[in-house]
């Protein structure tokens, strides 16, 4: 009967640990997934902020259908996309990607502590 219990007890150990290298490789993607975010992100912002300098040297501008407003420069609009585009990651960064970071983190404390 020991044989049949240290078995049982050696399978339930392989299970926990396979099991904890789930929750690991959960954390590792939610990292990887912020890290990749922030570069990828601050890389295009960068893009735009290039663009728009190179534009403010052509003096580009344009104008809205039927003259409701005065015309745009093409600076300008690379400015407010490059602003819209970093709401956005840092909504996708903090309000997502990072909260499930810590919430797989604290559930592998928690497993660990079990």
């Amino acid at each position: 009967m020991t044989g049949l219990d240290d078995k049982l007890s050696s399978e339930r150990l392989r299970g926990r640990v396979e099991y904890w290298k789930q929750i690991a490789s959960i954390q590792m993607h939610f990292n990887d997934m912020c890290i990749r975010t922030r570069w990828l992100g601050l890389t295009a912002i960068a893009t735009l902020f290039a663009a728009a300098a190179v534009a403010a040297r052509e003096n580009t501008k344009f104008s809205v259908p039927f003259d409701l407003i005065s015309p745009v420069g093409l600076p300008t609009i690379l400015m407010m996309v490059s602003f819209v585009l970093l709401l956005a990651l840092w909504f996708l960064d903090r309000r997502y990607y990072y909260k499930m970071l810590i919430a797989a983190v604290d559930y592998g404390e928690r497993f660990e502590k079990h």
